[in-house]
């Protein structure tokens, strides 16, 4: 007899027949409060023993954690398995969806040995959809800059966050150029900034409001980033490298999108089209002074004189 205790929808039938493990698998007795038995049949024993071993090479090193509950020796993983699971969903990484809502797109700046990733995310309302992600490894500066104009000409994001350490400085700067200093922001990753840009996208996932493809390189780089003590008792988030094909270069251009999203005020109007101009709206007075229309000269987003203060519109 084999259970599965630790992990709940394997007891759902719905969940067999995807793995093609209806016909190997009967309901047996009762465990009382701890759910039903799961009983392999026969000669099915090597099926069920094969789905066992695929799921936890998914898990990886991580799995005794995960699927048996055993601790492990450091911290627990920032944003747990469960949690990423429930966020999947097919819509997700799809640019031809993208709805009405305001968008955000963070960007962690690479150049060789990690990957430069932007995350383009949605503010659906009720969910923050991850609309595009594109990654990129040993690619000219030149290159970047070329897929983030086509970025904004594509989805007209109301802010980018780019990650300011290193070498992001000049990146920031050159993006200030093309797109406008008030939009393109630069956030210095110090440790404590690390620890408020990951606890937004943590809270959005604990919500349940996030929602992000069925991409294992995606759940990886999520994964992958743990917490440990730090000398002062305040979490210390590392990055483990043996789960990702970077260093959570995903997790946190995610992040940043979603930072970007979290103190984002209304209300705004938005239309399709060129950018909008003074003489569109008419100038006149009162335009660019209090209680009046504002442009962003680089994207076609109208601030209404309705909307509440926002550091980076005023």
């Amino acid at each position: 007899m084999w259970t599965a205790p630790h992990v709940p929808w394997l007891r759902s039938p719905s969940s067999w027949v995807s793995y093609g493990l209806a016909p190997a698998i009967e309901v047996g007795a009762s465990l009382g409060p701890f759910g039903s038995a799961l009983v392999m049949v026969g000669s099915n024993r090597r099926l069920a023993a094969a789905w066992e071993a695929a799921l936890r090479a998914q898990y990886g090193r991580h799995a005794g954690e995960e699927l048996d509950c055993i601790p492990s020796a450091g911290g627990g993983a920032w944003i747990p398995w469960n949690l990423i699971r429930d966020a999947q969903r097919g819509e997700a990484g799809r640019p031809d969806l993208r709805g009405a809502g305001p968008v955000t797109l963070g960007i962690d700046v690479a150049r060789r040995r990690d990957l430069w990733v932007a995350a383009v995310l949605e503010d659906a309302g009720d969910a923050l959809w991850l609309r595009e992600m594109i990654c990129l490894r040993d690619v000219a500066f030149s290159e970047q800059r070329a897929e983030v104009a086509r970025l904004v000409r594509a989805h007209r994001p109301l802010r980018i966050l780019v990650d300011q350490t290193g070498m992001g400085e000049a990146v920031v700067e050159q993006l200030q150029d093309d797109h406008g200093s008030f939009t393109v922001e630069g956030v210095l990753m110090t440790a404590p900034r690390r620890l408020d840009v990951a606890t937004r996208l943590r809270e959005a996932f604990e919500d349940r409001r996030m929602r992000i493809p069925a991409d294992p390189a995606l759940r990886d780089d999520i994964h992958s980033l743990r917490a440990e003590p730090g000398a002062t008792g305040a979490p210390r988030l590392v990055a483990d490298r043996k789960d990702s094909d970077g260093h959570a270069d995903r997790f946190w251009a995610l992040a940043l999108a979603a930072y970007g999203l979290a103190d984002l005020a209304g209300p705004f109007e938005a239309r399709l089209g060129p950018p909008l101009t003074t003489a569109a709206l008419g100038g006149g007075a009162g335009y660019g002074q209090p209680g009046g229309y504002r442009v962003d000269p680089h994207l076609n987003i109208v601030r209404s004189p309705l909307a509440g203060p926002i550091g980076w519109r005023n």
